[in-house]
């Protein structure tokens, strides 16, 4: 007989993603550029680009929150 899996409310990796730009530990220079852009954004379009793993598309959710912008996530196609 085997017990069933614990219930949990939402992924690990969800609850611990960094919100916003400050909350991201290292990455510094990506933080400096991002955070002075959302001090003043203005139109334009950003690309993340990198290899798994390492916050892209968390990076550009919190981008996106703190100037409330628009985000159009195209997943990779390996």
């Amino acid at each position: 007989m085997s017990t069933p899996p614990l219930p949990f409310p939402q992924s690990l990796t969800e609850k611990y993603r960094p919100r916003t730009i400050a909350d991201f530990v290292g990455l510094e220079k990506p933080k400096k550029i991002l955070t002075k852009f959302a001090s003043s954004p203005y139109q334009s379009a950003w690309l993340f680009v990198g290899p798994s793993g390492v916050g892209k598309t968390s990076m550009a959710q919190a981008l996106c929150a703190q100037i409330r912008g628009e985000l159009h996530h195209v997943p990779s196609q390996k």
